[in-house]
C-alpha cells in the first residue's frame, strides 16, 4: 500500500464513520471532521457509489446528482 492509497482508505473511513454518527447529515459531518462544507461533498463524490444517497439539509439525493450539481455550479462560478 502506498501513502496516497493510506491516507485515502483513512480519509473515507473517518467520512464514513462521520457520516453515520450524524445520520447522514452533510452539514453536521463537515462541523465534526472541521472542514467545509463543499470540501465533504466533494469528498463523498470522490469515494462514494452513484446510487448512494447523501444528505444535503432536509433533502436525500443520490451522489450521482450532487455531482452533477456540484459541477454545474462550479461552471457558473469559475
Amino acid at each position: 500500500l502506498s501513502l496516497k492509497e493510506t491516507l485515502n482508505s483513512v480519509e473515507k473511513e473517518m467520512i464514513s464513520k462521520a457520516l453515520q454518527e450524524v445520520d447522514g447529515n452533510v452539514s453536521m459531518c463537515a462541523r465534526i471532521l472541521k472542514v467545509q462544507r463543499t470540501t465533504l461533498i466533494e469528498r463523498i463524490k470522490k469515494y462514494s457509489q452513484p446510487d448512494l444517497p447523501i444528505i444535503v439539509g432536509f433533502l436525500t439525493i443520490p451522489a450521482k446528482i450532487v455531482a452533477v450539481c456540484c459541477r454545474k455550479a462550479h461552471n457558473l462560478l469559475f
